[in-house]
């Protein structure tokens, strides 16, 4: 088990952070325009395989597919660097709901 502060300097942790935030943006973009996973894909020019991709926390974006995505969904893609230091002072990193695919990585 990795503590917070060893956690936070893995490149596999904040892969992830990035992949469940996106996932969650777009299935909070389906819920608030009452879309499943087909219609969604249609609507935003993607394939299926490929939202299916995104909604499971697999998809590897390149910055113009991230930007791409974004717009459809009507949100700017902001970016914010902190210091790790920073991070590891916050109590709380994010509510464990939402790092759902950290299955082999605990926070202590």
């Amino acid at each position: 088990m990795l503590k917070k502060k060893e956690l936070l300097k893995t490149k596999e942790y904040w892969i992830e952070e990035i992949q469940n935030e996106i996932s969650n943006q777009v299935v909070g973009y389906m819920k608030k325009n009452n879309l499943n996973q087909n219609e969604l894909a249609e609507n935003l020019g993607f394939s299926k395989g490929y939202v299916s991709k995104i909604l499971k926390g697999e998809c590897n974006f390149s910055i113009k597919k991230l930007v791409e995505l974004s717009l459809a969904l009507g949100k700017a893609p902001l970016i914010k660097y902190l210091d790790l230091e920073e991070c590891h002072k916050r109590p709380s990193i994010k509510k464990s709901t939402e790092v759902r695919f950290l299955s082999d990585r605990t926070v202590a």
